[in-house]
Parts: structure tokens; sequence; C-alpha cells
């Protein structure tokens, strides 16, 4: 009996020492900044990690093949599933490479953070140098607004403005400034790194001016008027087209023309010309009346300003970079 506790004490030990020995190996053998596999073992029933694993998997595919939009895409989702403070590294890795500085920066800064007395001295290292080389890269833009509380908005992307410089991207930007009830402005401006660019917004009162808000201010009378009367001017200009044929042919038709009829068809046609002249000066003047106050009374109406329009950083690449870690 003693004996064969004996032999179980010797193989529980020998059992510790190789378990340290293949734990020591794997300690020895981590790279940083080199492209790592997570352990994809989940239990069946935890889907969210298994998918956040697999995800992560996916991420260093599509990095190692240059995919680093696609590869940001599946790390952050990873990140969304499971937020392991070591994604933030290797998604600041792929924005470098998206020439994204301001994102890659602030996920090194939040990897700090959250990693805290976990993160290694020679990552620490590694991420201060980083950052260092993202810093001079990055411009900042000042802006000076004469309304507080307006939404300031870079290439269409609404961003949190609290009065202190924007750190932006190097290149060209588009920055929107409203506020209800003022009209929108936008202005284009070039950024350049290590560089403090300024803008000043000076927002007005908003007035858009439509033409006509509803039926019951349309002077349909006048515009009636005007449509009848030329209708009439073209009737009765026709009538009296065909009453001077009509007299021609009774002149040459006739050897001697019988004076009553020529005379009453004279009379028609000069009445019927007579008539269509009164009915064109009509048909202009209520038309240019019905102008008017069509006009007028559009001009009385004013709408709110257009809806503020909606924001993406663009951002050059720093190559020869590795994804490392573990999920």
């Amino acid at each position: 009996m003693t004996a064969m506790r004996s032999l179980r004490h010797r193989c529980t030990a020998l059992l510790v020492i190789v378990l340290l020995a293949v734990s020591g190996r794997a300690a020895a053998q981590e790279r940083p900044a080199q492209p790592s596999r997570a352990d994809t073992s989940a239990k069946p029933h935890d889907e969210k990690l298994a998918e956040a694993r697999a995800r992560y998997e996916r991420g260093i595919k599509l990095f190692e093949d240059g995919a680093y939009d696609a590869s940001r895409s599946e790390f952050e989702r990873a990140y969304a599933l499971v937020p392991s403070y070591k994604l933030l590294y290797n998604i600041g890795l792929v924005k470098q490479q998206l020439s994204d500085f301001v994102g890659a920066l602030e996920n090194f800064q939040q990897y700090q953070a959250e990693g805290g007395e976990q993160i290694s001295a020679e990552r620490r290292a590694e991420i201060a140098r980083l950052m260092a080389e993202l810093r001079p890269r990055i411009g900042r833009l000042q802006l000076r607004i004469n309304e507080p509380g307006a939404t300031v908005a870079v290439d269409d992307v609404v961003v949190d403005y609290d009065g202190q410089p924007l750190l932006l991207n190097p290149g060209r930007r588009r920055v929107t400034v409203s506020k209800s009830g003022k009209t929108p402005l936008t202005k284009a401006v070039d950024i350049v790194g290590s560089e403090t660019a300024e803008l000043d917004f000076q927002l007005t009162d908003n007035k858009v001016v439509v033409m006509v808000e509803s039926g019951r201010r349309v002077p349909w009378g006048w515009w009636i008027a005007a449509g009848l009367m030329a209708a009439g001017a073209t009737g009765t200009g026709l009538w009296a087209l065909s009453t001077r044929d009509e007299l021609r042919d009774a002149k040459e038709r006739e050897a001697i023309p019988n004076p009553r009829t020529l005379d009453s068809l004279s009379t028609r046609s000069t009445v019927l010309g007579v008539t269509t002249d009164a009915l064109i000066v009509g048909a202009a003047v209520s038309g240019i009346v019905a102008t008017y106050l069509t006009v007028k009374w559009g001009n009385e109406r004013t709408a709110p300003a257009p809806a503020t329009p909606k924001a993406v950083r663009v951002v050059p690449t720093i190559q020869s970079l590795s994804l490392s870690g573990t999920f």
C-alpha cells in the first residue's frame, strides 16, 4: 500500500514538471508584433465567444493577405462581442495600415489604459514607439463658431467638439457647422501633420423661400380669367379670318356684288377684329396680375433649413507591421 502511494506521488510530480516545462517553452517562444493564432475552442453554449474567436482568426488571415479594411471590420466586431483589451492593439495596427493615424493613436491609448499592468514592459516600449511615430503625422483644427452648442461634422461624420482643437488625419477635410434655426455652413481645409489650421464659422438665421405652400394662396380667379380670354381671342380671331375670306370670295364671285351682303360681312369682320384685340389685351393684363400675385404670395412663405448633412476619416501608410497577441 505504501509502495502504491509512493508511485502515485512520483507520477504527480512528474506531470507537474512536464506541464511547467511546456508552459515555459510557450512563454519563451512568444514574439511581440508577430501574427498569432487564437485558441478557437469554446463551450458549445457560448456562441458569442465562439463567434468572436472565429472573427479574430479571420481578421489575422485578412491582415496577412493585405485586406486591411476587412481585417479592421473583423477585429472591431470581435471586440464588440468580447471586449478584450488585446484586440485594441491589433485594431490600432490595422488602422495604421489604412492611414487612419488618429484612430490608431486612440486605439493604442485605450489599449494602454485597459491593459494596465497586464501589458509586458517590451510591449509598452513598442506602443510608446508607435505612438511617437503617429503624433507628428496628425494635424489639428481650431474652430471659431459664433453660436455655442452648434453641431460639427468632419467629412460628413459628426464629431464631439468641445472647443478644443480637433485631431485630424492629414489631407483635405470638409467641415460642416450647423444649428437648428441657422443656415449650415460648409468649408474645406487642408490639414498638415504637426500643424494647427483655423476656420471661422459665422452662422446666420435660416430663411428658405418657398413659392407656394398651399393652393389657398394661388390667384386662381385671375389665372382662369386670363385663360378664358386667351381662348376667346383665339376663337374670335379665327372667326374674323373666316369672315374676311368670305367677303373676298363674295367680291370675286359676283359680277355685281350685293351691297347689303358686302356691308354685313365687312361689319362682322370689323367687330370680330376689335373683339379679338380686346380679348388679347384682357388676357395679357390678367396674366400679368396673376403672375404678380403668385410671386408675391409665394414669397410670404418660409420653411425651415434643410437637415444637417452627416460623416469618415480618409487618410497615407506605415509599412512592415504585423499582428500579435492572444485572444
